[in-house]
């Protein structure tokens, strides 16, 4: 058993709520306090899900994506021991470089897609 007290796992609601955080530029102070961490436990997680909160190094392509898509790609990252931004940098360029756009995207999914993106009324 461990020995740290007061300690308690990231919710999937704790995650998206850091990530939605980050994305709109908040602190890791702010993100600490609004969540109830430590300072360092927001920059543990951030960095194990792959984003950072220096503004430069953001990808914000994975903010349109609902949280099971956005944590697939994470693990996906993590377990290849890379930044989420360059994993999806990397996928992009290997679509890219062997035209594997149709493939990726038939019609089927394109449409699948585009019906799963939320609605904004």
């Amino acid at each position: 058993m461990s020995s740290r007290q007061g300690v308690t796992n990231y919710t999937r609601d704790d995650i998206e709520r850091l990530l939605s955080m980050i994305a709109r530029e908040a602190s890791p102070e702010e993100c600490a306090a609004e969540l109830h961490r430590s300072v360092g436990s927001i920059k543990v997680k951030a960095h194990q899900l792959g984003v950072g909160f220096r503004r430069a190094r953001r990808f914000l392509i994975v903010q349109n994506l609902d949280l099971d898509e956005r944590a697939a790609i994470f693990e996906q990252a993590f377990a290849r021991g890379l930044p989420i931004e360059r994993y999806v940098g990397l996928l992009l360029r290997v679509i890219a470089k062997d035209n594997l756009f149709a493939a990726i995207l038939d019609d089927g999914a394109e449409q699948r897609a585009i019906a799963s993106e939320p609605r904004v009324v």
